[in-house]
Parts: structure tokens; sequence; C-alpha cells
């Protein structure tokens, strides 16, 4: 949230996109990956199996690009990638769309040329007709409504007064993938991914912005 004049707690909350289409490819292949705390459930979207036999290298492989993928997002998210006043808007938006196509550049998914088995699984998705995509409609991934508003400032200026800090520097994100259950998981400090099922359940989505907001400062 920004207040003109002065400045005010801020969360962004994001859609599932390039990691919500990493999910897919692994649960459309088939891939089977280690229940991690990092490791989201299925997705909750009911999918065809891709033309492609499940593979253990191309599952070792999906969980090296999914931690990849969740760091790239991550620091994009972090303020320093944020433009600034002297910034030119044409040319943060290039250096943004290059880092974005170094590592998620369907439908060749070029990046992923180390990673052969994980490649072919990534690009079936996209073959042909995008049959996948295509029944899918336009990927999901985006909670039909994000965490209800006044959890979040009552969130934010709970942490405001329990840490002594200005407004402006509460700030976090918070991306939803459309994931089965009440899941979530502390990437970074600051930036949380987050089921939507749990961000409808109001005390843990108070315990996840709680963790985001916290670990942006450092604290716990």
């Amino acid at each position: 949230m920004q207040i003109a004049g002065r400045t005010s707690w801020r969360l962004s909350e994001q859609d599932g996109g390039d990691l919500y289409l990493a999910l897919l490819a692994r649960d459309a292949g088939g891939l089977e990956v280690p229940p991690t705390p990092d490791m989201p459930p299925p997705v909750t979207t009911a999918i065809d199996r891709l033309p492609v036999a499940p593979s253990p290298v191309a599952a070792v492989q999906w969980v090296t690009w999914w931690r990849g993928l969740v760091s790239f997002q991550a620091d994009e998210a972090s303020p320093s990638r944020r433009p600034g006043p002297e910034d030119d808007v044409h040319a943060w938006l290039d250096s943004m769309r290059e880092r974005h196509m170094a590592v998620f550049d369907p439908p060749r998914f070029g990046s992923l040329a180390s990673m052969p088995e994980l490649r072919a699984v990534a690009s079936a998705m996209f073959a042909g007709d995008g049959r996948l995509l295509q029944r899918l409609g336009e990927a999901r991934g985006m909670a039909p409504a994000a965490f209800d508003y006044q959890i979040v400032r009552a969130v934010a200026e709970s942490a405001i007064a329990d840490f002594g800090v200005d407004p402006g520097e509460i700030d976090g994100t918070v991306q939803f993938l459309d994931v089965q259950g009440a899941w979530s998981y502390l990437a970074a400090p600051g930036y949380a991914l987050c089921s939507t099922e749990l961000a409808a359940d109001a005390t843990a989505a108070a315990q996840v912005l709680r963790a985001v907001f916290a670990s942006r400062l450092g604290r716990t």
C-alpha cells in the first residue's frame, strides 16, 4: 500500500506465472520429486498427461529448475529490482525481459539445454497445438481473491509497532499458486509462496504475512 506524501507499508501479491507453468510440467510429465518443504503439492486442476515417458532423471532436473526459478522470482521481488525515478523505463523493461528469458524461455526452452530430459518435458507442453495449455485455458495460478485487506493491514500495523520501524520498512511479496491444500513456503527474506486455499484461512494468512514482513527486516 502506498499513501501519497509519506512512506507506507507495501505488500505485492502475484499470480503463479512461470512457477505455475513449471508445476504443470512436473504434474503433466509424471515427475516424482521428493516431498521436501519447498516442493508444492500437485496443482488443483485436473490435467492430461504429456506424451512423454516418466523420467527419474527429468525429475531430479526439475527440482534444480524449480529452485532456480523460485530464486529468480525472489530476486525480482527485491526492492533493489524496482525502477527508480532516474531509471529509463524502456531500458529497465528490456533488462527485466532479458533476465526472464535466461531462466524461462518457451517454447523451445534453450535455457534447459544442459538438462535435455527436462527440456523434452517442458517443451512438450507447448508442442503442436499446445493441447495442454489450450484445455486449461490461460494458465491459472491466481487466487480468486487475494489476502483479505483487513488482515494484511492488521499484520502490517502490528509489525510496525512490535519492531519499532518506519511503515516504509514493512515490505513483502507473496506469490500465489493454485495447488492442493493449505501450503506455504518462505523462500527468501520478504518473499513467500502460498496456496490459494491457505490464503483464505485468516489465521494461516496472518502467520504467512508476519513471516514475510519480519524476514525482510531480519527478524523472527
